[in-house]
């Protein structure tokens, strides 16, 4: 993880100036999720997982107030932890932060699964799944499918293909988009780093061939969002 570790800042200001949409992106999952409590029985109190959680920026803002059960929040880099703790304050709900794989966690057998995940009401995922290959993420859909409760969400928000777009093609032109456009705001060593984390790690999933995959592991899913890019996208799937 030495794009989140090594080169924290890089991140930070790719979020700050908004070059990946978080602003757009909150501001759909915070719709998704009132629209989840405004139908839920009264009195539910779901529990909620972030996948991937970062320092939980700029989504703690939405998780303050929400009327949650308990939320862990999990992450590959130990480090970012803390920051996530103090990025969300004290709540009303408990809250776990550990350092984890998604797919491990998703595809753990139910026994050996931490109590405060079984069960899940809420996943909760952005721009983690797309560093899995398309055998893993057809593992982790299958697995969180079995951790989730029957009346539960999963919001996935990624980089995703467009429908026939090879995984080469992809990263050419999101790195020409992050050259021509994020290079005023990163210096030229980060701006290059991250290129060269997108040409080599990332693995973003065909929009189209994600559907039929999740749909195959029994999950319907839906496209909530996108960004104007045609590569950020979320995706709300709900077990079918």
């Amino acid at each position: 993880m030495d794009f989140f570790e090594n080169q924290w800042s890089t991140y930070k200001t790719i979020v700050q100036h908004d070059f990946m949409h978080h602003r757009a992106l909150v501001g759909a999952v915070e719709q998704v999720l009132k629209h989840y409590f405004n139908s839920a029985p009264a009195g539910h109190r779901p529990h909620f997982v972030d996948l991937g959680c970062g320092d939980a920026d700029p989504l703690a803002a939405v998780l303050r107030d929400l009327p949650l059960g308990s939320l862990l929040g999990m992450d590959q880099a130990s480090s970012v932890l803390p920051l996530a703790a103090k990025a969300l304050g004290e709540v009303a709900y408990p809250c776990d932060w550990i350092q984890a794989d998604l797919l491990e966690w998703a595809t753990a057998p139910a026994a050996e699964a931490a109590p405060a995940t079984n069960p899940v009401d809420i996943i909760y995922s952005s721009f983690a799944i797309h560093h899995l290959d398309g055998e893993n993420q057809e593992a982790f859909l299958a697995g969180a499918r079995k951790k989730i409760s029957p009346s539960g969400i999963f919001l996935w928000a990624d980089i995703f293909r467009e429908p026939g777009e090879t995984v080469d093609a992809f990263r050419h032109r999101y790195t020409q988009r992050m050259t021509n456009h994020w290079g005023g705001a990163l210096e030229p060593q980060q701006l290059a780093h991250a290129c060269f984390h997108v040409s080599n790690f990332d693995l973003p999933a065909d929009r189209e061939a994600i559907g039929t995959t999740a749909r195959i592991q029994g999950w319907t899913l839906s496209w909530n969002w996108a960004g104007p890019d045609k590569a950020e996208a979320m995706a709300v799937l709900t077990p079918a």
